[in-house]
């Protein structure tokens, strides 16, 4: 009985488990199933087609799993994992681009990636233009405060 059938499903199967995870999950079984499926186009055997693709499947994991140990792609907890997008725009500073008003529920500012946000504070102030300071991201909106300018005082003329 040839085996090429169920390789070839296992290497498909494989490649989109991959495909649709954020973490290496199966690549090993579709390296693995590559090589018994070669294996099975050079007429070796049933058993040493198993065994071929049980030894690539795990080497290839030990393999990979030694390059990659410490880091964030196997999801250990021992590292420190990386911020999301969003977690990222926490403590940013953005540019207001259309003066925040929580009464009329207006105001936008552009962020440091270039993305314009819808923005509110937590006061009743109206925020015309300047800096302001991500604090917190609430839905699509981003809740804000404004940063002090920097101002230096400039010596008056007195004639």
């Amino acid at each position: 009985m040839t085996y090429t059938f169920i390789w070839v499903a296992i290497i498909v199967i494989s490649a989109l488990v991959e495909i649709t995870t954020a973490a290496l999950i199966s690549i090993w079984f579709a390296l693995g199933a590559a090589v018994a499926l070669a294996a099975n186009f050079l007429g070796a055997s049933t058993t040493v087609q198993i065994v071929l693709f049980l030894a690539t499947s795990l080497i290839t994991f030990a393999l990979c799993f030694k390059f990659l140990k410490g880091k964030h792609v196997l999801g250990r907890n021992d590292t420190k994992s990386l911020p999301t997008s969003l977690e990222a725009l926490i403590g940013s500073t953005a540019i207001i681009n259309e003066p925040i008003n929580n009464t009329a529920n207006t105001g936008t500012v552009t962020v440091f990636n270039g993305v314009r946000w819808r923005a509110y504070t937590d006061s009743n102030e109206v925020l015309q233009q300047g800096k302001v300071k991500v604090l917190a991201v609430e839905g699509n909106r981003l809740r804000v405060t404004q940063l002090q300018q920097n101002t230096t005082a400039q010596p008056q003329n007195s004639t």
